[in-house]
């Protein structure tokens, strides 16, 4: 063998063992990613005593989750899409579509029906239950997982509670509106509206018209009468409701049943987070006043925001002068600084010109003075 043969059988050994060693590496890359293998998820039909399920001690199961693939779901001669919904949670997905003159709700690729009408499809918070609005023969009815309730005229509102455990609606029959929760009628009245679920699903509260009058009816009980009735408000704790209401022209806070006023106009009202304390503003004679705990702050001009902190030991609002082309920032009652009233074309929303701090340790505002635009930083105690 030749100087010549030895080098070439020395490089091909060597090209050889570099594709062998290369293979190694590459087999256990697509081992450790799996490439190319399909894992089974533990269900009833593949645990047994042999393929134990995983336990929080040795690998957490993953749930499964609902893959969303692009796909058609409809063609030009049965597109019927009143209504699409994803599910809070994401896994599922719901729409309505049409097919040799009917109308059907497809949940999760599953055909509900048929209709001929239907819309409006809502899930629940935890995205277990949905609910939508859908007419047979001109009778109207709402179906809550897959259950007709009905038949009526017309369907008029529908919510879940919070915790998905309640669902409230109304509906139209022989011109009187009904409330129904959890599918038992709470009343008939002219109008129903609001229906409205305290944060922790065991009171509902909702407005409502007979005879010309308004009234609050809270968990069945009415309060009223008024000429007007808005803004149905639960505190975070579900411990208090306020609202505001109008009697011969004069607009009234009502906290608890208690009736709080009277003003010319009530713009806003708001609970802290911890439920402690409540603020609202309000117009009387030409002036607007804040209004804390009962206490009054102002007179000003004009009122755009109000907030408390994320701790609820803190409250501020922005105040306008007009005549002095002044808006102000007031922090726990005291005035921390204006600006010239050009800070709203400077700022996309007026309401972002001050801010707490998430754990509340800091208040963040700006300050539009002449040309020059402030950031303002205060440490809070």
């Amino acid at each position: 063998m030749n100087q010549k043969s030895i080098w070439i059988l020395i490089i091909t050994i060597i090209v050889v063992a570099s594709i062998a060693i290369g293979g190694v590496f590459l087999w256990q890359s697509l081992k450790v990613r799996n490439i190319g293998k399909v894992s089974k998820v533990n269900t009833p039909e593949n645990v047994s005593e042999n393929n134990p399920k995983k336990t929080p001690e040795t690998t957490p199961e993953k749930t499964p989750e609902t893959k969303l693939v692009s796909r058609k779901i409809a063609t030009i001669e049965n597109l019927y899409l009143l209504g699409l919904a994803f599910s809070p949670d994401s896994r599922h997905f719901a729409y309505s579509t049409k097919k040799q003159g009917k109308v059907f709700m497809v949940l999760d690729g599953k055909e509900i029906g048929p209709y001929d009408y239907v819309y409006n499809p809502i899930f629940s918070p935890d995205g277990q239950h949905l609910a939508y609005r859908a007419n047979k023969q001109g009778k109207w009815f709402i179906v809550l997982d897959g259950k007709e309730m009905g038949p009526s005229d017309d369907i008029c509102q529908s919510t879940f509670s919070p915790d998905s455990r309640h669902f409230a609606y109304s509906t139209k029959k022989q011109g009187k509106v009904f409330v129904f929760l959890d599918g038992k009628e709470r009343g008939s009245y002219d109008r129903i509206y609001g229906l409205t679920f305290s944060p922790d699903s065991q009171h509902l509260a909702y407005r409502v018209n007979k005879q010309g009058k308004w009234f609050i009816v809270l968990d069945g009980k009415e309060m009223g009468p008024y000429d007007d009735a808005y803004d149905l408000t639960f505190s975070p704790d579900s411990q208090h409701l306020a609202y505001r209401v109008n009697k011969q022209g004069k607009w009234f806070i009502v906290l608890d049943g208690k009736e709080r006023g009277s003003y010319d106009r009530i713009y806003g009202l708001t609970f802290s987070p911890d439920s402690q304390h409540f603020a609202y503003s309000a117009e009387k004679q030409g002036k607007v006043f804040v209004f804390l705990d009962g206490k009054k702050m102002g007179p000003y001009d004009g009122i755009d925001y109000f907030t408390f902190s994320p701790d609820s030991q803190h409250f501020a609002y922005n105040a306008y002068a007009y005549e002095q082309r002044k808006r102000f920032v007031i922090l726990d009652g005291e005035e921390v600084g204006y600006s010239s009233d050009r800070i709203t074309d400077v700022l996309d929303f007026p309401s972002s010109s001050f801010s707490f701090a998430p754990n509340s340790k800091y208040f963040y505002y700006y300050l539009l003075i002449g040309n020059d635009l402030w950031f303002k930083v205060k440490e809070l105690k």
